[in-house]
């Protein structure tokens, strides 16, 4: 996923604190991969940081449901993460070196 397509998605996402829309300065790319990323995003208004997980497909969400197999993954909505979700999807993009275009793939 690149950049570019990072920040326009994540400008369309309000702070869950404040509801004022992210903008590009507010967002720091942690990790990526072709169809997933992890940011990481202050809100300008109220300072309060946010994890945000990107999926680029709805067809994706069985790789979150793999990951996180205590929650229902539902494309379109979103939900409480904890902290120990991002860990786990921190870790899972920073140590995977293979295909991931194809792990999704084997997921669906």
């Amino acid at each position: 996923m690149n950049d570019k397509m990072v920040f326009r998605l994540i400008s369309s996402i309000p702070c869950s604190s404040c509801g004022k829309y992210f903008e590009a300065s507010d967002v720091e790319i942690l990790e990526s991969q072709e169809d997933i990323c992890l940011v990481y995003a202050v809100c300008n208004a109220c300072h309060v940081a946010s994890y945000i997980v990107i999926l680029a497909s709805h067809k994706k969400t069985a790789m979150y449901a793999e990951l996180f197999p205590q929650r229902e993954a539902k494309p379109g909505t979103s939900g409480a993460v904890t902290e120990e979700d991002l860990l786990e999807m921190h870790r899972f993009l920073k140590d995977f070196d293979g295909d991931l275009a194809a792990l999704l793939r084997e997921l669906d």
